[in-house]
């Protein structure tokens, strides 16, 4: 029941955090508004994913929260870009484009994510303390309920 709690809360700490920081990309993405829009609202389910499955991985010693945090601190620009590319090739496919819009998607996705680095690694240690922090509640509160 733990880890279940602690994937939730992974999720929703790894969306909330995602957003600023992809809000923040928006603003030095070389791509028009409306599409660097539409790449943070398809980036967002990846970035919880990740969030949800390294979620209980917190939950050990400081040495696998570490190592959790610096996973999602690497994997959620990847999967943020990934999911972008992959809407591209949904879209391209359905639209019928004659252009590759995976391409320059990635292009454009790697070097803003880089850009933002920094951001992402303060966002990936707020994700780690929250989700590790969130989960020892529960933890305690269930250990005081246990023993009354």
């Amino acid at each position: 029941m733990i880890a279940i709690r602690a994937a939730r809360r992974g999720a929703l700490l790894a969306g909330v955090l995602y957003l600023p920081v992809g809000a923040l990309a928006l603003g030095i993405s070389p791509w028009p508004a409306q599409l660097a829009l539409l790449a943070l609202l398809v980036g967002l389910p990846g970035v919880a994913l990740l969030g949800a499955s390294l979620g209980s991985s917190t939950l050990g010693s400081r040495r696998d929260a570490f190592i959790a945090g610096t996973a999602f601190a690497l994997g959620a620009p990847v999967a943020s870009v990934a999911s972008s590319v992959i809407g591209a090739l949904v879209i391209g496919a359905l639209v019928g484009a004659e252009r590759d819009l995976a391409g320059p998607i990635l292009r454009a996705g790697v070097s803003t994510a880089v850009a933002v680095a920094p951001l992402v690694v303060l966002a990936a240690a707020a994700w780690t303390a929250g989700t590790r922090r969130s989960a020892s509640d529960r933890v305690g509160a269930g250990q005081r309920s246990a023993r009354r």
